[in-house]
């Protein structure tokens, strides 16, 4: 990987660290609560487990959106994971998308 996907990974990391906070501050519960819940969906995952995840920000997507789920959370804001370069990728490939589809033949 280079740096700039590194440094957006980072950013996405940082961002799945600070929901899971978030959401378990708002419950007032630690790992062990979570824990119990995932345990009576099915899922096991000890306190541990899930504290190494979240120190590192491995969460599974999937793993992520039933996390924050399970503890209540219904909206999850995006707007302040801010992506360098973003806007302007997004144009070219909406350019290129537009170019491609006015293309005669």
């Amino acid at each position: 990987m280079n740096s700039g996907s590194d440094d957006v990974n980072a950013l996405a990391r940082d961002q799945v660290r600070r929901a899971l906070t978030a959401a378990k501050n708002d419950k007032r519960w630690g790992w062990q609560e979570v824990s119990e819940l995932l345990t009576e969906l099915g899922i096991d995952q000890t306190p541990n487990n899930l504290t190494t995840k979240q120190s590192r920000g491995a969460f599974k997507a999937s793993d992520f959106l039933l996390l924050l789920r399970s503890m209540g959370v219904t909206q999850l804001d995006l707007s302040t994971l801010e992506i360098p370069g973003l806007a302007p990728a997004t144009r070219k490939v909406e350019a290129n998308k537009k170019a491609r589809l006015t293309k005669p033949g």
